[in-house]
């Protein structure tokens, strides 16, 4: 477990930056300099990248390596699987790193704030890059964070709203002209997770 305080410290650097880009963003936006928008877009997708790739490292116990109990990274059918607890949208997926199941959360409003977004742009003709949905912002003006996005862009792809294609972004496979009532429809699908209060 000597390596966990070094990774933690590094997942930590990495989020601040990744925050701190945003926020930088945020101000270019701002003042109109939109190339500089791009350029802290995709470094900060290429940080969010890297802090996802750096939840999934572990460090093999060397008694686990001598005598061969290395866990399996086979994934489980099934996964990803969308829940809702609470106000709160529930991913469970399986790690191939650790083989083990994980969840991440993130809040009704992030599928709000992600479909009013996806309504904007369009793109039912092009794909949607991902950059365009990074700079998402809380009612309360909080910047969203990445990782929540990806959970509702991963719960839409699920319900057949969008199209994954790779790098390029998503395209938009249903009508979003109400994206309210969309929010609604996809929240009121998914199964309460066992143990929570309705």
């Amino acid at each position: 477990m000597a390596y966990m305080e070094p990774l933690q410290k590094a997942r930590e650097v990495l989020e601040k930056a990744e925050s701190t880009l945003r926020s930088l963003a945020g101000d270019a936006v701002k003042l109109g300099r939109y190339e500089e928008v791009q350029t802290l877009a995709r470094w900060a997708k290429q940080i969010s990248e890297l802090r996802s790739v750096s939840g999934n490292l572990t460090v093999p116990d060397a008694n686990d390596r001598q005598n061969g109990n290395a866990r399996s990274a086979e994934p489980v059918a099934g996964y990803p699987r969308f829940l809702r607890h609470g106000e709160s949208i529930v991913k469970v997926g399986w790690s191939k790193a650790k083989a083990e199941r994980y969840e991440h959360r993130a809040p009704r409003d992030v599928l709000a704030a992600v479909l009013a977004a996806l309504s904007r742009a369009g793109g039912r003709k092009r794909p949607i890059p991902v950059e365009a949905l990074i700079q998402l912002r809380s009612r309360d003006n909080k910047p969203i964070p990445n990782y929540q996005v990806y959970v509702a862009l991963s719960l839409l792809c699920s319900h057949g709203v969008l199209e994954q294609h790779g790098r390029r972004g998503y395209s938009i496979s249903q009508d979003l002209r109400d994206p309210a009532a969309l929010t609604a429809q996809v929240w009121d699908s998914l199964p309460h997770q066992e143990g929570a209060q309705r």
